[in-house]
């Protein structure tokens, strides 16, 4: 990794653990929602967007076990990618997040491509929250580092930085009231070069909005969401040569079903190509 890089990840880990102490007085005086609607189970189980990152936020000492399954088809494209990770609470303002993608076929034209992933090691941390007993307004950081234990030589490509190092900073905001959920975030994923090759920078802009469909106290919720998450990436530099056809913009659509228990969530969405 980069010079630059590794300092700024680690003042950022300074900033979350200074974050943590700060919000000492917020988690005490935190107050109890109205169980109607979206507040019918515990944070961890409230609705949250389907494919932007961050509102990873759970109480402290709680674990998360997830799996997301995805699967991108086009003409001449397929990839199938299976990511498990865990969510941990490092106290009621900080989480940690760590995922490991494993690409069970990514095939592009007669090229077929299968292993492991960019391990992505995350922090989130609150830097805002105002309550009442029928909503929460919140504003988050995020970091993470992509870690290169994707192979670099594969077609396609498994990992985002193709054997580099990538570090990421964003924030989130979001309000959940007892009927509606919506939410923005943006954020910039950095790569770093590797003999004489880097992959574009990527910029994240993402939003969507939320549904109470019906819920249960202390059983289930079940809401529907739409969410447009919009990745505007640079060109990339193979060997110290800008590749002129890389790079642009997309934007993607994405409605799907939220249902969550005390001990399960499940959210399913079908996505389309706007730009």
């Amino acid at each position: 990794m980069k010079k630059k890089y590794f300092v700024l990840s680690l003042s950022f880990l300074f900033t979350f653990l200074a974050m943590g102490k700060e919000n000492v007085k917020w988690v005490k005086e935190k107050i109890v929602q109205v169980k109607t609607g979206n507040f019918s189970l515990p944070v961890s189980q409230q609705p949250g967007p389907l494919i932007a990152f961050g509102q990873n936020i759970v109480d402290k000492g709680e674990w998360l076990v997830l799996t997301r399954v995805d699967q991108l088809k086009a003409h001449k494209k397929s990839f199938i990618e299976v990511a498990p990770s865990v969510i941990y609470g490092i106290n009621d303002t900080i989480s940690l997040f760590i995922e490991l993608p494993i690409a069970t076929k990514f095939q592009l034209n007669n090229n077929v491509a299968r292993g492991i992933g960019d391990l992505l090691v995350q922090c989130e941390g609150v830097v805002y929250a105002k309550e009442t007993a029928i909503m929460a307004n919140v504003i988050t950081l995020v970091g993470n580092i992509g870690l290169p234990t994707s192979s670099a030589h594969t077609e396609p490509l498994i990992g985002l930085g193709g054997g580099s190092t990538t570090v990421f900073f964003g924030f989130t905001a979001s309000h959940t009231g007892q009927d509606w959920y919506y939410f923005v975030s943006s954020g910039a994923n950095l790569t770093t070069s590797r003999k004489g090759t880097k992959f574009g920078n990527q910029f994240l802009y993402e939003g969507g909005i939320s549904k109470n469909i019906c819920y249960k106290v202390d059983s289930w919720i079940f809401n529907g969401m739409i969410e447009f998450d919009g990745i505007y990436k640079q060109r990339d530099k193979i060997n110290r040569v800008i590749d002129g056809n890389s790079g642009g913009n997309q934007l993607f659509f994405y409605p799907s079903l939220w249902f969550s228990t005390q001990r399960f969530l499940g959210q399913f969405g079908v996505s389309w190509i706007i730009i």
